[in-house]
């Protein structure tokens, strides 16, 4: 029965994709038995299988052209202020330059500003759902750059055309003029000042006393391959990274990265981490959330949940042991984590359930607090993983190099008719 399953997701997945040639369209097939190997009521089947899609994001492999900037390391040094909701502090980049011509010039995402104002491609409906007290704007401003030696250097703001349907091109592009041209295995570092405003919505920004940022909220230098700049936030640049967070010391701070000093002072206290290479720096803080741990487990596994909700913690904890165990018997996966967080808050019901930074699920709050929410649940969640998520990142369990991740739309008709009768 299972193998009749895997065989016509398979075919499904294939023929829905087929314009995506390089996505390994048999990889989401044996996710289909987990099914019959962990499903205990409805409860059990919606959060397993919003942790089976989002643990197994890393599965679709790309063929990506080798990318031109290699080592590329961040250093993030911010403080968050809960009452203005802003994350202000500077960014230092770091990269070796590995293209066949000079570089003389620097491109950075700056994801925010594609939040500024609604996008009139959408409709209103579902803007409307992230945004539950009206549309609130989201902005990340740059007030500096500087080389290496902090000498100013000459700096501008675009429009990014190439952004996605539910985001605006505004001023999401900074294009740095380097202080000189840069040879082919030279290092070039820039240093900015920024300052990241959170918008009060559900997925991405501030809620309920939860900011949940699955990245993007950091100016993101901009992928150069086969001779081109790769703009739209198609793709990204794997980085190591090092954050520093000051926050107020009462606030709940988590991160792609494991905290490996952390001191306070004056009511405040500062988180230091590093860990690399990732994709999308995930970030998270709470004064109201409910931690729960399994140190003991490769990797180790921890949950954070609204207080309120904090009795199916163990259970949510449990469901990731039997996730993981399931990658590891069946497909061999022993993924690499320093510590994998799973943070559930309030998320729009509209787009799938859940997201993904490196090393942390976000999870929606309603998957877990209404057992009933969908009589098929498991099956819209995977119809709809399997569009949303057509091209993430590589897994590079070898470290460097970039992968592309692009975000489609999902086609409402093979949504609403899945699974097929």
């Amino acid at each position: 029965m299972c193998e009749n399953v895997v065989r016509s997701t398979a075919v499904l997945t294939v023929q829905t994709l087929s314009p995506l040639p390089r996505i390994r369209g048999d990889i989401f097939s044996p996710l289909l038995c987990i099914r019959g190997y962990m499903s205990q009521g409805t409860y059990s089947r919606p959060v397993a299988w919003s942790l089976v899609l989002l643990l197994a994001w890393p599965l679709l492999v790309w063929a990506a052209s080798p990318d031109a900037f290699e080592a590329v390391h961040y250093r993030v040094d911010v403080a968050y202020d809960a009452t203005t909701h802003t994350l202000q502090g500077s960014l230092s980049c770091t990269a070796v330059w590995r293209g066949d011509q000079v570089l003389s010039e620097l491109y950075f995402f700056l994801p925010p500003n594609t939040l500024s104002r609604p996008d009139p491609r959408e409709p209103a409906v579902f803007s409307d759902l992230r945004y539950p007290y009206g549309f609130d704007t989201a902005t990340l401003t740059v007030s500096s750059v500087n080389d290496e030696t902090q000498q100013p250097l000459v700096f501008a703001l675009h429009d990014d055309r190439a952004v996605p349907v539910g985001r605006v091109p505004d001023r999401a592009l900074l294009h740095v003029r380097l202080p000189r041209p840069y040879r082919s295995g030279e290092r070039v570092q820039v240093v900015m000042a920024f300052a990241t405003r959170l918008p009060e919505a559900k997925n991405w920004g501030h809620y309920r006393g939860i900011v949940a940022l699955d990245g993007l909220w950091y100016p993101m230098l901009v992928p150069f391959r086969q001779g081109t700049w790769v703009w739209g936030l198609q793709e990204f640049v794997h980085a190591h990274y090092t954050l520093r967070l000051t926050a107020a010391a009462d606030q709940q701070a988590l991160a792609s990265v494991p905290w490996t000093s952390s001191t306070q002072q004056h009511g405040l206290q500062t988180l230091t981490g590093s860990a690399g290479p990732l994709y999308h720096l995930g970030l998270s803080l709470s004064t109201q959330g409910h931690s729960e741990e399994d140190l003991t487990h490769d990797p180790p596994l921890r949950v954070v949940i609204p207080a309120g909700d904090a009795s199916v913690a163990s259970h949510l904890l449990q469901t990731m042991r039997l996730v993981l165990a399931f990658y590891h018997q069946q497909v061999a996966l022993a993924p690499r984590a320093p510590l994998l967080t799973v943070v559930v808050h309030e998320r729009d019901l509209s787009v799938p359930f859940s997201a993904v930074a490196d090393n942390m699920v976000f999870l929606a709050r309603d998957v877990v607090r209404v057992p009933t929410l969908l009589e098929k649940l498991p099956e819209f969640v995977l119809a709809r993983g399997l569009a949303n998520l057509c091209s993430p990142a590589a897994w590079h369990s070898s470290g460097g190099g970039s992968a592309p991740r692009t975000t489609c739309g999902l086609n409402a008709g093979w949504g609403r008719d899945w699974p097929p009768t």
